[in-house]
């Protein structure tokens, strides 16, 4: 029988264990959109020299899972509470959480949050049904973009690797509690950069940037170990109507250099409010672009850290 494709549920859940899969209860559904998932499947051809041109059978080497998706940008809907599935999303990304009071903070982590993890990450087990058809990642580890536009619902675009789970099939779809508070269009926001809260921009993105490392290993399923986050290169951009050098010297500062520290937060109801803190900034390259007619600079941007490191973003959820 034909299967529904809009008829999906996807959950994640933080292991304890990396590759220790943890199968998904209610609460750890959530809603997103743009799914796809990819096997990725190494075929190992044999090449060798035959008394004939016909090719003959190969064999499998390594398979895992690939996954994207998206999803909004938003906290659990009380203040001081982790919103669970987006929780262990972050962490696999290299997010390090806490709740701190009436927040909950997330900072960037460098190296393995603990011996049962690989790189710089927690890792996750994510369960896509899609009409009662399963796919399950175990050892989950990836990437985040966030996307912010003017008047519309921010949303996370993710990225994962992870070891792959043979399909399975269910009866029915599975009972899914997923946290219905809407992410609070991008709106009466604040965008502080290089000192500036005078910034006209329309969007701004933020890319986390991880280099997702495979672990090859001879004693392995499939002779793989599992994934982990080895690098990162955080870059985003924004683009500011354009306004004269006595205003803010766009140009100049690609030119110096120069570094600075910047702020973006959104949303309006406790529980639900998202900011972005950056420590140190930079612009790195600057072009003339027209936004209905009027004269924007587009700025690609770079984030690092400072000090001892992992600060070059803080997320705080109010």
């Amino acid at each position: 029988m034909a299967k529904l494709i809009k008829n999906r549920a996807i959950a994640a859940h933080s292991e304890s264990v990396q590759g220790t899969p943890i199968f998904p209860a209610a609460t750890d559904y959530f809603q997103a959109w743009d799914v796809s998932l990819k096997p990725a499947v190494e075929q190992l051809d044999r090449d060798y020299d035959r008394g004939f041109l016909d090719t003959v059978p190969g064999a499998i080497g390594a398979v895992s899972y690939e996954l994207s998706f998206k999803t909004e940008v938003k906290g659990s809907g009380t203040a001081g509470t982790r919103y669970q599935p987006i929780d262990a999303l972050f962490e696999s990304c290299g997010l390090s959480g806490s709740v701190q009071g009436s927040t909950v903070v997330y900072k960037p982590i460098s190296s393995a949050p603990s011996t049962n993890y690989l790189g710089a990450s927690k890792s996750a087990t994510i369960s896509v049904v899609t009409d009662g058809l399963i796919n399950t990642l175990k050892g989950a580890v990836g990437s985040v973009k966030f996307n912010f536009e003017a008047h519309k619902i921010p949303e996370a675009e993710f990225t994962f690797k992870g070891l792959y789970i043979a399909t399975a099939d269910s009866a029915s779809m599975p009972t899914v509690t997923p946290n219905e508070t809407i992410g609070y269009p991008v709106q009466l926001g604040t965008l502080n950069i290089s000192g500036s809260a005078a910034h006209i921009a329309s969007k701004l993105e933020v890319d986390c940037g991880n280099t997702i490392a495979q672990i090859d290993d001879v004693q392995g399923t499939y002779g793989l170990y599992g994934f982990a986050i080895t690098n990162r290169k955080p870059v985003g951009s924004f683009d500011p109507l354009g306004v004269s050098v006595a205003t803010h010297a766009f140009l100049a500062k690609v030119v110096s250099g120069d570094t600075f520290a910047g702020n973006f937060q959104t949303g309006a109801t406790a529980g639900n409010i998202v900011k972005f803190t950056f420590n140190n900034m930079q612009y790195r390259d600057f072009s003339m672009v027209s936004k209905n007619e009027l004269l924007a600079f587009q700025i690609p941007l770079a984030f690092h850290g400072s000090g001892s490191g992992n600060n070059w973003v803080t997320i705080t959820m109010m």
